[in-house]
């Protein structure tokens, strides 16, 4: 007895872009297959359902991404990569921000970041030119002050760059030098 197989279901991964749906094909020897296409996010990859799907708002883009891993910036939502794009901010520039926002000096964001002073002063001078920070004082005594611009994107830059092991770390040690300052 040879056994002929009539029908078939596949489960695939969707393609980037595409939320999913089937299709269903004749072959030539009359069987039948259908194809199920799986949505998942097209960054980090997890199983996507219709209510959690999230559209990046670029229209150049596409891309379809888990609620966490979307970026909100002005109400709209982003993919990491156009939101990155929109910001224009590197991850050290968001390491001095965020070290500045939680009142640090430089050399103690270099410290907590294990970054060298020089990059964060090369960041600062940046952020200067960008005028995401003012200058006050001289020499000795100069403070770095946030400008409403950089108070503006510091949510979006943490969503864009909180899973990178390098961050995560500054930011927990940052949490942990303000829990301490508190008590």
């Amino acid at each position: 007895m040879i056994e002929r197989i009539l029908t078939e279901e596949r489960r695939v991964r969707e393609r980037f872009g595409l939320l999913g749906g089937f299709t269903t094909k004749q072959m030539l020897d009359n069987s039948v297959i259908t194809e199920y296409r799986v949505p998942v996010c097209d960054v980090c990859g997890c199983m996507l359902t219709k209510p959690q799907t999230i559209i990046c708002s670029n229209e150049d883009c596409g891309s379809k991404q888990c609620v966490n891993c979307s970026v909100k910036f002005e109400s709209r939502n982003y993919c990491p990569d156009c939101a990155r794009e929109i910001v224009r901010i590197s991850k050290t520039q968001f390491i001095v921000i965020y070290g500045l926002a939680c009142e640090l000096n430089p050399r103690k964001i270099a410290k907590l970041s294990l970054l060298k002073e020089e990059e964060i002063f090369e960041a600062i001078d940046q952020l200067l030119e960008q005028e995401y920070l003012e200058r006050k004082g001289l020499s000795v005594f100069t403070q770095y002050k946030l400008t409403p611009r950089a108070l503006s994107i510091i949510l979006t830059c943490e969503q864009i760059f909180r899973r990178e092991s390098d961050v995560a770390y500054f930011m927990s040690e940052v949490s942990k030098l303000v829990d301490e300052k508190k008590d």
